[in-house]
């Protein structure tokens, strides 16, 4: 965290890491708010600041960025498959209540 941030976030130990993850979630919600919900632009602006993104937005081109705002990209596309998967996964393997279950006559209990 860079200590300008962190002295607006009332960070007084960046080496804590306590303080610094709480931190690091208000910068990342502030963000999040600052820059409508637009993850490539929340990105952008935690590697290369916010005032960078806020004047130029979409159209700043620095390689650097463009590739960190990528990988960001791909991992959370990856991570959001991996957890849709286990979700359909998980209710797949639910047990049939009785009431759907086929021949069953009885109500479920």
């Amino acid at each position: 965290m860079m200590p300008a941030t962190a002295k607006r976030l009332s960070v007084t130990d960046r080496c804590n890491l306590d303080q610094n993850v709480s931190g690091g979630v208000r910068s990342l919600a502030w963000l999040m708010r600052r820059f409508h919900n637009d993850l490539r632009l929340v990105a952008g602006a935690y590697y290369v600041g916010e005032d960078t993104i806020g004047k130029r937005g979409l159209a700043y081109r620095n390689f650097d960025v463009v590739a960190y705002v990528q990988a960001i990209r791909t991992t959370y596309l990856r991570e959001a498959a991996i957890e849709a998967e286990s979700k359909i996964t998980w209710r797949m393997n639910l047990p049939v209540p009785c009431s759907k279950r086929a021949g069953s006559g009885r109500a479920a209990p």
